[in-house]
């Protein structure tokens, strides 16, 4: 808990310096349409901090017009507030950055990024410490080695509270015995 509180804080202070203001980089000039205003509806829920509305407008945004960094990076920080979807913050943070090398909070961002990142892999280990037979550096590469996608869902069910259903996901992947 107090890493997702580290987390809502310093992801805080990068809202701050980007979706308030509407921009991330560089200028909106190739978004238009209903990309542009599914973009503005996400900044206003943004600014009202309602993440679940931003982060479906940002994301309807990204279905209008998929090829704009501005959107990736005001959806990766709704998203980094909401539980759960941590792995995706900080995916859609990298492809920002993929595409913004040169960004003046490059390195701020990346800050950010390994938080999200830490987030995530104190949830796996939230997921082996609760399964039985599963404890210790073996069991931690043993899920690591697992395809993204099982990874994925374990987690997702793991932050939802389902404890069950996280450990038969895992009971059913190649190559881990419980």
């Amino acid at each position: 808990m107090k890493s997702a509180v580290m987390i809502g804080i310093f992801v805080g202070g990068l809202l701050c310096l980007d979706v308030a203001s509407g921009r991330a980089d560089e200028p909106l000039q190739d978004l238009s349409g209903p990309a542009f205003s599914f973009y503005q509806d996400g900044l206003a829920a943004a600014a009202e901090g309602n993440w679940p509305i931003a982060e479906y407008y940002f994301n309807e945004a990204d279905d209008s017009s998929p090829d704009m960094p501005q959107i990736w990076f005001n959806w990766a920080v709704a998203k980094a507030h909401l539980p759960g979807d941590e792995l995706r913050a900080a995916a859609l943070l990298k492809a920002f950055l993929l595409r913004q090398p040169n960004s003046p909070q490059r390195d701020t961002i990346n800050k950010i990024r390994g938080r999200l990142e830490d987030v995530v892999r104190d949830h796996i280990r939230v997921i082996l410490s609760g399964l039985n037979g599963l404890v210790g550096q073996e069991s931690e590469q043993a899920f690591l080695c697992l395809p993204e996608e099982v990874r994925f869902i374990a987690e997702r069910q793991l932050s939802a509270g389902l404890y069950d259903d996280a450990a038969a996901t895992l009971k059913k992947a190649d190559g881990l015995r419980l």
